[in-house]
């Protein structure tokens, strides 16, 4: 772009008088700068759209240890966050006001050492339909990952419905996990919609779909994962994807996934699909999250949990982000 408006600039001091030449030359040094700024602000425009909190993380530090895959809901204008405790292989909640103060720590999902699946209990959904507060959660044991089923009459305490998993890997596709379960209610079909992660057991592999009458019998889906790594090698998830969550905004099905470069180098994306299932197409913005050169995330950021915030016309995001061993959870803004 730039070469033809130098060229145009020679010729015309070559051939032209020299006011004509004065002329073309501001005209086209204009037509430079003018241009460099319509960049400039394209970029930073794009640059802006995604900010991570500037004092980030908004929950996690040495004595929590690492707290990953959280997910967070809004009960009676009070957010929810449950979150994955490793250390004490259970699922805590905290409450907030705002999406960065968070406090009230409950833990809601104790590890069953008796169940034979279920040793360590991490990346839960929560969604309250029937008078009931209903739970979708990983059971984890022998390398083996497990999908269970839990309620509560409070959002602070749940209580297994039944001693099995209610999701099972048994597909090739699934090899020996399902996990990361995320579970909307369907008001026209009356059906529980579940979006879930399958494949290895360290980092699944494809992100898969189910749906159920009662949220304890789950049908797979035929065609079966829904949305796979791309073909691309120079797109930010050509190696694995994972724990997503899908939400309808204006009549459109956006997922925000994992996506990974490898196996320790994670973003985080997103894509749209017409109907939630097929035609998925990445959005132009890629990734929405990457790691930071320093920081609590400076190696990888993993599972976004979405809250669209209407009153301020933003899409509030939390995920966890690795700086070597630890993980802690952080929050970014997305303005429309």
């Amino acid at each position: 772009m730039f070469s033809k408006e130098i060229q145009c600039i020679i010729v015309y001091i070559r051939w032209g008088n020299e006011k004509s030449m004065k002329k073309i030359v501001i005209y086209n040094l204009c037509v430079v700068i003018l241009t460099i700024i319509l960049i400039c602000i394209i970029l930073f425009s794009k640059k802006d759209k995604i900010k991570k909190y500037e004092k980030n993380p908004v929950l996690g530090n040495k004595e929590t240890g690492t707290l990953f895959d959280p997910y967070v809901v809004e009960f009676e204008k009070t957010l929810y966050m449950y979150v994955s405790n490793r250390k004490e292989k259970c699922i805590d909640v905290y409450t907030s006001t705002n999406g960065i103060k968070w406090e009230n720590k409950v833990t809601v999902l104790h590890s069953n050492l008796q169940s034979g699946w279920e040793n360590d209990v991490n990346r839960c959904c929560v969604i309250f339909e029937d008078n009931k507060y209903k739970m979708w959660y990983t059971g984890q044991q022998k390398g083996i990952s497990k999908i269970g089923y839990a309620e509560g009459n409070t959002p602070y305490k749940f209580e297994r419905i039944q001693e099995e998993p209610v999701l099972c890997p048994e597909e090739e596709y699934e090899k020996v996990a399902v996990m990361n379960p995320y579970v909307i209610w369907d008001n026209q079909k009356n059906v529980y919609k579940m979006y879930y992660a399958a494949g290895e057991n360290y980092e699944p592999d494809v992100i898969s779909y189910a749906e159920s009458k009662d949220g304890i019998k789950w049908e797979k889906h035929k065609n079966n994962p829904i949305y796979k790594a791309s073909d691309n090698k120079n797109d930010f998830d050509s190696y694995k994807v994972g724990a997503c969550e899908v939400k309808n905004i204006n009549g459109m099905y956006y997922m925000f996934y994992i996506g990974y470069t490898d196996i320790n180098t994670a973003y985080i994306m997103c894509a749209k699909s017409k109907d939630g299932l097929t035609g998925w197409e990445k959005v132009q913005e890629q990734p929405l999250i990457k790691p930071s050169k320093y920081g609590f995330d400076k190696d990888a950021c993993y599972k976004p949990t979405v809250f669209l915030d209407k009153k301020e016309n933003k899409l509030k995001i939390w995920y966890n982000g690795r700086n070597n061993q630890e993980e802690y959870i952080g929050m970014a803004v997305y303005k429309f």
